[in-house]
């Protein structure tokens, strides 16, 4: 399975690519990030979404400092206009699957003020086929956007 992470603003799309650590925690891969303007046509999203599902890594090494490692994260969204992974000011975030039988899963989350992170919204998933087309998958993404809170 590939891993992605989409976020939308209030005037672009930020993609990043995922990575599964040697001891199994999936992270973001930092070097990996795609930057689009909501503007952006179907086919703009789909090739900036499956370059970012492409670049998905596993076994990679485990971070040995956190601090640092999410110090890199932030400037990096910084650097891509979102004030910090846990943006308040209306982001919203998707997670993006691939599995190996072609199925996307979109996953929306709402920010937990508590936590102060975002976390799956459970039941909600849409699943649509690679196969199908781009505008068809595009708008599922949207759609997934919509149940983000």
């Amino acid at each position: 399975m590939k891993k992605a992470v989409v976020y939308k603003t209030k005037d672009s799309f930020v993609f990043h690519s995922e990575a599964k650590t040697k001891t199994g925690i999936y992270i973001a891969s930092s070097c990996i990030f795609r930057l689009l303007f909501l503007d952006s046509n179907d086919e703009e999203i789909f090739k900036c979404m499956n370059s970012v599902l492409n670049d998905y890594k596993e076994n990679v090494k485990h971070p040995e400092d956190w601090n640092l490692f999410f110090k890199q994260y932030r400037s990096l969204l910084n650097s891509v206009g979102l004030k910090n992974n846990f943006d308040k000011k209306g982001s919203k975030l998707c997670n993006v699957s691939l599995e190996e039988n072609g199925i996307l899963t979109f996953m929306p989350t709402q920010f937990e003020k508590e936590t102060n992170s975002f976390n799956h919204i459970l039941n909600n998933n849409i699943t649509v086929s690679i196969e199908e087309n781009i505008s068809s998958i595009i708008k599922n993404l949207n759609k997934t956007f919509d149940l983000c809170c």
